[in-house]
């Protein structure tokens, strides 16, 4: 198997991986902006951006390895 085809069979499984971990960190990200009480995201006109992006990052994180795993292992249930 060369690394194009190789590319090619791994690319949907990778595509949705990344958009449903987008979408979850996207959410987590929209969610602390709208909740701040304690100005712990945005403040007087001054974003924390590195603790924002690591909420993103941390929802993203998770839901991206699950998806991966997912739809890898419906893909080899599938092949066998």
């Amino acid at each position: 198997m060369s690394i194009k085809s190789h590319i090619a069979a791994n690319k949907y499984p990778l595509t949705l991986s990344v958009l449903f971990g987008l979408a979850a960190g996207a959410l987590v990200m929209y969610l602390a902006w709208q909740h701040n009480p304690q100005c712990e995201i945005h403040c007087d006109g001054g974003v924390y951006w590195s603790f924002w992006f690591m909420l993103g990052l941390s929802a993203f994180t998770p839901v991206f390895l699950v998806v991966i795993c997912l739809v890898w292992v419906i893909k080899y249930v599938k092949n066998t």
